[in-house]
């Protein structure tokens, strides 16, 4: 390698600052897929136009040598079987959504070509997008839960089969005792 020292821990850094849109940081220095990181470290001169992946392990190397890519191996597996364990048990158990949550990420997770900036933000929108789609879900359920127990209620005075009661209920003076 032609660099003269690590770059201990900054491309990482770089990887968490690089989801937060511009909107929000207009001077964010953070410019992701581009090839300065790799000319820096490797002196190779790319022509316009053309782009070179740097990938988690060139990172891991560039950043703390040999010991950031044992260490960079023996984080992704601990991701890996944390992300696949819960994955593997909501999917036991039915839940889908679950499921879906904990593997999608995953996709993100093995690859290898991408710097990890280009990892990261597509992780983190992935599992934001989904905890969004549980809620609303939840909600839902919550909300025709609490339409089927005001019908069951209704049932019982008779006006629970009057279809054009449920959609425009009377006023409380009209009510049936």
């Amino acid at each position: 390698m032609l660099f003269r020292s690590y770059a201990l821990g900054r491309t990482f850094l770089e990887a968490f600052i690089a989801p937060i849109p511009r909107v929000l940081w207009p001077g964010k220095p953070v410019i992701s897929g581009d090839n300065t990181m790799i000319t820096k470290f490797t002196g190779i001169q790319f022509a316009r136009g053309n782009s070179a992946g740097s990938g988690p392990l060139f990172e891991s190397y560039v950043n703390f040598g040999t010991v950031g890519v044992v260490g960079m191996f023996v984080f992704y597996g601990f991701l890996l079987s944390i992300f696949d364990a819960r994955g593997r048990r909501a999917l036991d158990a039915g839940r889908y959504l679950d499921f879906a949550l904990w593997t999608l990420p995953l996709i993100w997770l093995m690859n290898n070509v991408e710097p990890f900036s280009s990892i990261v933000g597509p992780m983190v929108s992935t599992l934001l997008v989904f905890k969004v789609w549980q809620y609303q879900i939840k909600r839902t359920k919550v909300r025709r839960a609490r339409i089927a127990a005001a019908r069951a209620a209704l049932a019982g005075t008779g006006l629970g089969r009057n279809a054009s009661f449920m959609r425009n209920p009377p006023d409380s003076q009209t009510r049936r005792p």
